[in-house]
């Protein structure tokens, strides 16, 4: 591969936030690496990332906590000769409801969904990472700075993910000059939130749009964003623009948080 390329692992880059970042960096006809769980919206992603400037787009079909995570990203970068500049973790939540009424499979989903799935890619892909310089961006939630009654489970195992990899930043920054961040969404328009309002909306016997119009006044811009705005503070971060950035969480809510 040439030395002028850079490369980036998107997790979760067929569909939400993590199409909207992997759109965004192939603009900057960066190199691209999807994973996510189906092939065939992969596939799909591909050709239209292509067709607005990507380089070269790789494609490696993988849900987080997968049994194959290592040997997939071994065998991706490997045969391909690939040194990572940067990479996106992200991936898919658990969904709402009250603490009481939660079982031991949900426990389970949502730990290897928003912490094993995160921490297992990560330690896959630490081997490929260019040092120094290179930088790691994790989606999380406004969950990890503020409780929400309804997604009890999001705000633990994602507080958990932001922790580890606070000691992650200090770790590799020192040791390599690889930088790590978190970026936490508000509400965002992607199809996770769609099936969200209509859990919320089962349980509270709100209409989707009562629940959307009050998920929109909790910002302070009275809106739920477009997943290209979160893109854009990820990109930035996975920038050489953000080199002296590392170890922070970056809250992109339109002013929800009441916390200053």
């Amino acid at each position: 591969m040439s030395e002028h390329l850079k490369w980036y692992w998107i997790a979760g880059g067929s569909s939400g936030i993590g199409f909207a970042v992997a759109k965004e960096m192939a603009a900057q006809n960066h190199s691209l690496i999807l994973s996510s769980r189906s092939l065939q919206n992969l596939e799909a992603a591909k050709i239209e990332l292509l067709n607005l400037g990507a380089t070269q787009v790789l494609l490696c079909p993988l849900t987080l906590a997968d049994p194959n995570t290592f040997e997939c990203v071994r065998k991706t970068c490997e045969s391909n000769t690939i040194n990572l500049d940067g990479a996106l973790l992200n991936g898919g939540g658990p969904h709402g409801g009250n603490f009481l009424k939660i079982n031991p499979d949900d426990f389970d989903t949502a730990h290897k969904l928003l912490f094993l799935g995160p921490a297992m890619l990560l330690q896959a892909l630490f081997p490929f990472l260019k040092k120094p310089g290179s930088s790691i961006v994790a989606i999380t939630s406004t969950t990890v700075k503020e409780s929400n009654l309804t997604l009890p489970l999001s705000g633990a195992y994602r507080s958990a993910l932001v922790s580890l990899l606070k000691t992650v930043s200090l770790d590799w920054g020192r040791a390599y000059g690889i930088r790590v961040n978190n970026v936490a969404p508000g509400y965002i328009s992607t199809q996770r939130l769609s099936e969200l309002k209509n859990f919320v909306g089962s349980q509270t016997h709100l209409t989707i749009e009562e629940v959307e119009k009050n998920w929109a006044a909790l910002a302070a811009l009275n809106r739920i964003a477009d997943p290209s705005e979160v893109a854009k503070p990820v990109s930035f971060l996975l920038s050489d623009a953000a080199s002296f950035i590392t170890g922070q969480t970056l809250v992109v809510d339109g002013g929800q948080l009441k916390q200053y």
